[in-house]
């Protein structure tokens, strides 16, 4: 007996953790049912239990969970719905039914042909009312449409996996720039790094997209991107040519033949597919590269948007990109590579990371000048999609697209919720005679939920086809950008399953208040008329009710309408501020050539030549005052930098050296900007001819570094050169270097004479008249000289301007058409509630009339009313602007980001608009005739 006892209680002992489980699974059934059933539903778990573990098999004991849990997932629920009132309560019996499917198999809940059966009865009460449908579909439509196309520049940007093979195998590796953050490699640290050949099966490295001038046959040139790439980089991400095939280690080095491989969408659309593509010689930069192989199909870079056309050998950098591309190969101080690597299998990137921590220190001894503080850090492929820098805004960017589209669609989902409650209001008979007749609620519930799922689907089909046009509408107005951008709105699975459930969770979400509330309606007076139901006996309790609901989604509509309008409108604000910023120099009456003499066959002193001839031809011009060149425009983002050593100075941070932006200029280029020197003087002839190196640098420069507005007589050197001091002979006043909108940023100039590597520059004309005028003339004047030298730039300065705040404009632009489109569906929804009230509450107009209320009285009631709620939820909305806009505080220039003129200005267009969408519904309020209201109540 003993031993019998000891078998039975053997099963709990070993397995208590498993009857634990599954008497917290038991809450899931409702209290008054754990304490009728728990007992037993426990007893006989156990039983089963014991059995499934006597079998001794891994797979039994994974089957009778998952049973276990398909069972309570189907039986629980129904006890919830009829505790809630929701499922009619059954005969009462001994055993209830829902007891043995909680440990085995049972009901199978609502059958399929019932489920078909509600969908056709849904698309035949829906068909009768095409008006409702279609302006509930639209509504839906322009929600999903918007977050869709949105969320497909977003998916493709930041979370679509590359094409490459095993992943999780790839790593990124990066040196530290000079302030200590991580950044390019120099090509000497790359073979380093090659070298660790216990910890990588390969690496490669890759000066990433270069733009570079295509030639046609027909002589036509075409800005198109590169990438100067080493051998190794298509099997380190496991890919193939499609066609042709790959760089070898004989191109790797300088002297080789120039060769390259055309990305599968460039070989489409530069040579139309053309199938003698391998080996074809084609012109970059006017140098002559060979074609070996075309790239796999799909695939056009390892940078998300950035889309490759070429990626050139090693061998080919200098004659396509210049010289200095084939220096600073063995120059350590040069930090233009991207690095990533294949790890051998087994090794883990932590242990990565310690081989590159091993590296760095044996760099910082061997090089101290350049690498002493200089880190090197290993990233998982996973963690990066562009730089890990640069992608915390990234995410945070599309972080701030999915919540402003988040917020369109929660405006035409409170529409969509406000039109099925004014639908309910008028199917209180129906409602009631399915009741009468045996449905249970939540039958009910279950119908009226599948007609708005039906909406809301039908409302992402069409929302796919906005989110196609939009989609295609951004692709064009994308704003321009110096490198070849890819903006992708595909509609593909993962896009398609994202309007599938994001169409379907809005129909039930938004769906299921309206269709708790129609299903529970006043049964006798809804079988006596459709519409006693909401009106006789408790018509004033029922009515504030469902207007309760309804001025819940007028205010949150108008408070996510605050919100996108007050991002808009500091957006548009802060590039009306850059627009208007004081640049430093004087843009107006300006003409810009860029030329590139390299392109056409000019080196060294021929080249020389050609600029100076030029300058001198257009300084003849008509209305030219002034002519000056340079290399950097003000106010770019192109542009090169330099690692200096400051005498005297020593960051907190880093390897001691700063990363200093610079331009080479000529004399006359201040004089055509009316940029004056402050302190000292200008380049002269003799610091041309002369041996000493000299510059001049703006005051940022000289505060942040030298600590002292005048340093002239100061000195810096570049990273690497001991030897290379240089001498500051002026300071000049500071202007926007990057953008409109930057901080004071330092920079520096040396002599565009001295400077004997210089081949593609700008010419500079300030004039008395039209500039574009004269940027034409300057045309024809290069043509006179050479008709073959390319002109990569011609414009205004002003039109150069502009193209700085291209990005700036585009967020403006869309957070305006996001914001506008908030508020027009805003509008609808004030509009219906408006009207809707006035319907349904015409006899009481009627009375307040026929007593002697003034129909100006009646609108001013209706009005006020409609007011009130959009005063909570314009209040409402303003705070939550308080509370989101600081996280714009970084893209907002010169404003604040609680400006107060923004917010009142806002708020002012949301009442101007309610009193607007409250007009006509309120005056038809006002001429109500009050014989026809009563007679009809």
């Amino acid at each position: 007996m003993s031993d019998s006892r000891s078998d039975k209680t053997a099963p709990r002992v070993r397995w208590r953790s498993e009857e634990w489980l599954f008497r917290v699974l038991l809450f899931c059934y409702p209290k008054n049912f754990r304490q009728q059933y728990g007992a037993g539903m426990q007893e006989l778990f156990s039983t089963r239990l014991g059995r499934a573990h006597q079998q001794g098999r891994f797979k039994a004991r994974l089957g009778f969970w998952v049973e276990t849990l398909r069972d309570i997932g189907k039986t629980a629920l129904p006890e919830r719905l009829e505790q809630w009132g929701l499922k009619r309560v059954k005969a009462p019996s001994a055993r209830p039914a829902s007891l043995e499917p909680a440990i085995s198999p049972g009901s199978r809940g609502p059958h399929l042909e019932s489920v078909i059966q509600d969908i056709k009865h849904s698309i035949r009460i829906l068909a009768r009312s095409p008006g409702f449908a279609s302006i509930a579909i639209v509504i839906v439509a322009l929600g999903i449409g918007a977050n869709t196309a949105i969320f497909s520049v977003v998916d493709s940007l930041l979370f679509r996996p590359l094409p490459w093979e095993n992943p999780k195998e790839l790593v990124w590796i990066y040196q530290d720039s000079d302030d200590g953050n991580p950044s390019s490699n120099s090509y000497p640290a790359y073979r380093d790094m090659a070298e660790f050949t216990d910890v990588f099966s390969g690496v490669m490295a890759m000066i990433n997209a270069r733009t570079a001038r295509y030639y046609t046959d027909a002589g036509e040139a075409q800005q198109v991107t590169v990438s100067y790439v080493t051998s190794g980089y298509m099997s380190v991400l496991g890919l193939s040519p499609s066609r042709g095939r790959w760089l070898e280690q004989l191109h790797d080095v300088p002297g080789g033949q120039p060769v390259a491989v055309v990305s599968f969408r460039s070989w489409q659309k530069l040579f139309g597919g053309d199938q003698d593509i391998l080996g074809r010689p084609v012109r970059l930069n006017g140098a002559t590269v060979t074609i070996i192989g075309v790239g796999p199909e799909g695939y056009t870079g390892v940078l998300p948007g950035i889309d490759n056309d070429f990626w050139l050998s090693i061998s080919s950098a200098g004659p396509v990109g210049g010289d200095f591309y084939w220096n600073t190969l063995e120059r350590r101080q040069d930090h233009w590579f991207l690095a990533i690597a294949r790890l051998v299998p087994g090794v883990s990137s932590e242990q990565a990371q310690a081989a590159m921590n091993t590296l760095a220190q044996r760099l910082a001894t061997d090089y101290p000048d350049l690498n002493e503080g200089r880190d090197i850090t290993v990233y998982p492929a996973s963690r990066v999609r562009q730089h890990p820098d640069g992608d915390t805004y990234l995410y945070a960017g599309g972080a701030m697209l999915m919540a402003v589209v988040g917020m369109v669609l929660l405006i035409a989902c409170g529409n969509l919720a406000n039109l099925l409650l004014a639908r309910a209001s008028t199917r209180g008979r129906e409602v009631a005679i399915r009741l009468a007749v045996g449905a249970t609620r939540g039958r009910l519930v279950r119908h009226l939920l599948t007609e708005s799922v039906i909406l809301s689907t039908a409302g992402g089909v069409v929302g796919l086809l906005f989110a196609h046009a939009g989609g295609r509408l951004l692709v064009a107005k994308q704003p321009p950008l110096p490198l070849s951008v890819t903006i992708e709105v595909n509609l593909d699975l993962r896009v398609l399953s994202f309007a599938l459930c994001l169409s379907v969770l809005t129909g039930v979400v938004f769906g299921l208040a309206p269709a708790l509330k129609a299903s529970r309606p006043d049964l006798v007076p809804s079988l006596k008329d459709s519409n006693e139901a909401f009106n006789v006996g408790k018509r004033t309790s029922q009515r504030r009710r469902w207007l309760g609901m309804r001025n819940i989604l007028v205010v949150i509509q108008v408070a996510a309408s605050i919100v996108l309008l007050v991002a808009a409108g500091l957006m548009i604000r802060s590039l009306k501020n850059a627009q208007s910023v004081n640049l430093g120099y004087s843009a107006d009456g300006i003409a810009v050539l860029q030329v590139d003499v390299r392109e056409a066959g000019y080196e060294g002193e021929a080249g020389r030549q050609i600029f100076a001839e030029l300058r001198r031809r257009v300084g003849g011009l008509p209305g030219v005052e002034s002519v000056g060149m340079t290399t950097r425009l003000p106010t770019s983002a192109s542009g090169g930098s330099s690692t200096l050593e400051v005498e005297d100075y020593q960051q907190v941070t880093g390897t001691g050296e700063v990363e200093v932006i610079y331009g080479f200029i000529d004399p006359e280029l201040l004089a055509a900007f009316q940029v004056p020197v402050v302190y000292g003087r200008n380049f002269t002839d003799t610091d041309i001819d002369g041996t000493e190196r000299v510059a001049l640098i703006n005051e940022t420069f000289a505060l942040r570094y030298f600590g002292t507005p005048d340093a002239v007589g100061r000195r810096y050197r570049h990273q690497g050169y001991p030897d290379s001091w240089v001498r500051v002979v002026g300071v000049v006043q500071d202007f926007k270097v990057r953008s409109p909108d930057e901080p004071p940023t330092p920079m520096f100039f040396r002599p565009l004479a001295q400077y004997s590597g210089v081949s593609r520059a700008y010419v500079v004309a300030r004039t008395a008249g039209d500039p574009s005028e004269t940027v034409a003339m300057m045309r024809r004047e290069l043509r006179s000289i050479d008709n073959d030298v390319p002109v990569h730039q011609a414009g205004t300065m002003s039109a150069h301007i502009s193209q700085a705040l291209a990005l700036p404009r585009a967020a403006a632009g869309m957070l305006g058409v996001f914001g506008g489109l908030a508020l027009l569906l805003a509008s609808l929804g004030l509009y219906a509630v408006v009207a809707f009230v006035v319907s349904r509450r015409s006899a009481e107009m009627g009375i307040r009339i026929a007593l002697g209320a003034s129909g100006r009285r009646v609108f001013g009631m209706v009005v006020w009313e409609i007011m009130a709620v959009v005063g909570i939820g314009v209040t409402i909305g303003l705070a939550l602007s308080l509370l989101a806009t600081p996280l714009m505080k970084s893209v907002l220039f010169n404003i604040a980001p609680s400006d107060p003129l923004t917010l009142v200005a806002v708020a002012s267009l949301l009442g101007l608009v309610t009193l607007v969408a409250a007009w006509l519904p309120a005056r038809r309020a006002a001429r109500v005739d009050p014989m026809s209201a009563m007679r009809a109540e």
